[in-house]
C-alpha cells in the first residue's frame, strides 16, 4: 500500500509538471526532484518511477504497448491514484489514499512514513486575511472587499 501511494503522489506530480511543460523528461526530472525533496524517506528510486511514468502515459521504451495502469480519482476521497485499468470502475476498495486513512490510527509504522502536519483552519485564516485587507466582516451577508479599486 506504500508503494502505490508514493507512486500515486509522484505521477500526481508528475502530471502538474507535465500539464505545464511540453517535455516528459524535463517533467520526469523534476518531478523526482520535487517528490524526494518532500519526503524524509523515498519509497521510490527514480528507475522505479521512470516505469511508473512510462507504463502510464505510455512512452519511451513502453509507447508501443498497453498501458499498466490508469490514472482515477476516487470518488469518496477524491485523490488521484494509480490502478490497473480493469479497477478503475472500484473506487472504494482500490483507493490507496483511502486504504491509508483507515489503517492510519491503528497502523504506528505509517505514522512515520506519512507523519502528520498541522495545518491553520483555512476558513479562520480567509476570515483574517479578509479583515486585514480592509474591512470583511465574520457576519452572514457581511461585507467583503471588491478585486476593483474604488474611484474617488
Amino acid at each position: 500500500m506504500v508503494n502505490r501511494v508514493a507512486a500515486s503522489i509522484v505521477y500526481a506530480i508528475y502530471r502538474d509538471f507535465r500539464d505545464r511543460s511540453p517535455h516528459p523528461a524535463d517533467s520526469l526530472l523534476a518531478a523526482y526532484a520535487h517528490y524526494s525533496t518532500r519526503r524524509a524517506t523515498r519509497e521510490l528510486s527514480f528507475d522505479r518511477v521512470f516505469y511508473v511514468v512510462s507504463w502510464t502515459d505510455r512512452l519511451w521504451v513502453w509507447a508501443a504497448r498497453e498501458a499498466v495502469f490508469h490514472a482515477s480519482a476516487c470518488s469518496h476521497c477524491h485523490c488521484r491514484y494509480l490502478a490497473p485499468p480493469v479497477a478503475v470502475a472500484n473506487h472504494a476498495r482500490d483507493c490507496p489514499f483511502c486504504k491509508l486513512a483507515l489503517r492510519y490510527r491503528r497502523d504506528r509504522r505509517l505514522h512515520s512514513r506519512f507523519p502528520e502536519r498541522d495545518h491553520p483552519h483555512l476558513g479562520a485564516a480567509l476570515a483574517s486575511t479578509l479583515r486585514l485587507a480592509g474591512g470583511g466582516d465574520d457576519r452572514a451577508g457581511g461585507s467583503y472587499p471588491s478585486a476593483r479599486g474604488s474611484a474617488s
